[in-house]
Formats: C-alpha cells, sequence, structure tokens
C-alpha cells in the first residue's frame, strides 16, 4: 500500500511514541520534502526549544520507512505550486505526491486539504 501523510499525522504519533504505528500499518511513508522540512525545523532553534519527539522522525527517516520524496515530473511540480495558492506547502505537495505515484492513501487532517484531495480521487484518512 502506498501511503503518503502530511506532517501533522506524523508529529502526533510523535508526540505520543507511536510513530511506529504507521510503520506497523502500512510498512513505507512517503513524505514530500516540504514536510520533512517542516519536521525539523525545530532543530534549527535552540536546545532548550528542540521537541524531544523529533527522534522519532529522525529514526523513522534513518531506518528506511519515512521515505523523503518530491514529485518528479514538472508537471505534478506545477500542480503543488497551484495547490499553494490555496494550501500550504505541505499539504499542496503532498497531495501532488500521492497524484503522481497513484498513492493508495493521503495521511492528513486539514480540513480544506482533505476536501481538495477527495475531489482529486485521493482517498485521505
Amino acid at each position: 500500500m502506498l501511503v503518503i501523510s502530511d506532517t501533522s499525522p506524523i508529529i502526533f504519533f510523535a508526540k505520543i511514541e507511536k510513530l511506529t504505528l504507521l510503520k506497523d500499518l502500512y510498512s513505507k511513508i512517503f513524505i514530500p520534502n516540504a514536510v520533512w522540512e517542516e519536521l525539523i525545523y525545530p532543530l534549527s532553534k535552540s536546545d532548550a526549544e528542540i521537541p524531544s519527539d523529533i527522534k522519532y522522525e529522525i529514526k523513522a527517516k534513518e531506518e528506511g520507512w519515512l521515505i523523503v520524496e518530491d514529485p518528479k515530473s514538472e508537471e505534478y511540480h506545477e500542480i503543488a505550486l497551484n495547490l499553494t495558492k490555496n494550501l500550504g506547502r505541505e499539504e499542496a505537495y503532498a497531495i501532488a505526491l500521492c497524484m503522481e505515484i497513484k498513492a493508495d492513501m493521503l495521511l492528513i487532517n486539514d480540513k480544506k486539504a482533505r476536501t481538495i484531495a477527495k475531489s482529486k480521487g485521493i482517498k485521505t484518512k
């Protein structure tokens, strides 16, 4: 099963120390670079501000089941750019990546992004 995730599901599962549940359910989770950048952004802050759960996200990537991948074709980069008119970069690129690789599901919590994804035939959770 091909599954793409937006930022929030990853963060929420990491915060409750259950990120590996996603691995157990789906084996691999793909995320666009915009999502990865948002996940690791706290590393640019002082040590006191770095959330302790970030280690789970980094470990998942190192283990190879959290895979960072952007759309490869120019067509889907354009789709993502057009979607950023109404959505954040993370949601826009997650939707475009779903469309390009014909993912089975998009894990996303933003209502507007879910509506747009569904209008493009993407199953969301």
